[in-house]
């Protein structure tokens, strides 16, 4: 069994046929906006794969192709249409027929150019993969997201339909770049809706009630756009997980708030950084604004304690040592969300006392196991670190930072009504 390609005289009467409009009774969405961009989708009756929607084992493969098979709708009841017990295939079929029913005679057809056909057929035919239930997910311009099994209907519905809005307009005012870096772009794009965003705006609609319209929002969605940019020119997996997570707190955030204000900048900057100065500010943050409390007893204690919070500086892409370049320093400063200080912290006040059980760890420098926090001194006291004083931004990206580094996680809002 596989999946075939649909066939270009298929796709070009399948158009011609929904005048330009989805099938499903009353939507007025067109299929193919002004500029021939695909906005709907070619939806199976009876799903291509096993494990989709009303997948029929009697069929063969042409058959599944087949245009009797076939329906155009946008995207929002497209997932609708994936309750099979509210939309069965005879229910579908006629719908299918009482839509196409209308546009019978020539003069009310869709006339489908041969640079718009060209178009469709690569965009349509880039098929689907299964996740591992089995249940079918279309991707069609690398960025379209169905997601099965995870939420109700309506849930999936609104995500998605927010989602594939956002990434197609963000695609269409990309500057253009080689055909091999768009693929990039867009594979990049793909990758971070459905592993790292989509899982969290799921998470997010059990919290928000109003989830539609916070998501149709002009300011919410101007910063989607300004994640898929930069996700589009950057992608690692610490770095697609900290801006998922900024996102997700600016839309918790109520517009024109401070809080909203400081994501939407956070979000604006978070790209703009390397790994090593993100490092910097959580860095900072820790040793200069956190006042731990517990009771450490042993010297193993003290040293699981600071592996939790600080192993991460020993890790090479954050470069956490004596040699950290100015460079790093002045970026941070034209960013603005540090300023350099001429006084300094000092560290013994600013840490130590601020962690009652290891106040007197530093007089015992000739034992093993503090050698570690030697030499965590050491980096604060012999860089610019000691005159770093952070804004409002520089503590939210230090604090999502850490999340993606260790297990701590601290609770950005609070911190902000500090």
């Amino acid at each position: 069994m596989a999946r075939l390609k649909i066939s270009d005289s298929t796709l070009k009467k399948l158009f011609a046929l929904s005048g330009n409009c989805c099938a499903f009774p009353n939507c007025k969405e067109k299929c193919i906006d002004d500029s021939g961009n695909l906005i709907a989708q070619v939806c199976h009756i009876e799903a291509a794969n096993p494990g989709g929607q009303r997948f029929n084992p009697n069929q063969n493969d042409e058959d599944r192709r087949d245009f009797s098979n076939l329906m155009v709708m946008c995207p929002v009841h497209h997932i609708a249409t994936d309750n099979v017990e509210k939309y069965p295939t005879p229910l579908l079929k006629k719908m299918k027929a009482d839509h196409e029913a209308k546009f019978k005679n020539k003069k009310d057809q869709f006339k489908v150019e041969k640079e718009t056909l060209d178009k469709l057929s690569s965009q349509v035919n880039n098929f689907n993969f299964e996740n591992n239930s089995g249940q079918q997910n279309v991707i069609q311009s690398g960025t379209q997201i169905i997601v099965n099994g995870n939420s109700t209907a309506e849930t999936r519905q609104i995500v998605s339909d927010q989602i594939q809005v956002l990434a197609e307009e963000l695609k269409k005012n990309l500057i253009h770049i080689s055909a091999e870096s768009q693929t990039i772009v867009d594979q990049r794009i793909q990758d971070f809706v459905i592993n790292n965003l989509t899982p969290e705006l799921l998470k997010l609609t059990s919290r928000i009630d109003d989830i539609e319209d916070k998501l149709k929002s002009p300011d919410i969605q101007y910063s989607f756009n300004q994640v898929l940019q930069a996700v589009g020119r950057r992608s690692s997996k610490s770095f697609n997980q900290s801006l998922a997570n900024l996102m997700i707190a600016r839309i918790e955030s109520e517009d024109n708030s401070a809080e909203a204000l400081i994501y939407n900048e956070a979000i604006s900057v978070f790209p703009k950084l390397t790994s090593v100065q993100l490092g910097i500010l959580a860095f900072a943050f820790l040793v200069h604004l956190v006042k731990f409390e517990g009771n450490l007893d042993t010297p193993e204690e003290i040293r699981e304690w600071l592996d939790l919070r600080f192993g991460w500086i020993k890790k090479p892409q954050f470069a956490m040592s004596l040699n950290i370049k100015e460079i790093e320093f002045s970026h941070l400063e034209y960013t603005a969300v540090v300023s350099i200080g001429t006084e300094s912290f000092d560290f013994d006040k600013s840490f130590v006392e601020n962690t009652p059980s290891i106040k007197n760890i530093l007089q015992k420098g000739n034992e093993e196991n503090n050698k570690f926090l030697f030499s965590i001194r050491s980096i604060h006291d012999h860089t610019q670190i000691k005159n770093l004083r952070l804004n409002s931004v520089g503590i939210v990206l230090a604090i999502h930072w850490l999340k993606i580094l260790t297990d701590l996680d601290f609770e950005a809002g609070l911190w902000l009504e500090v």
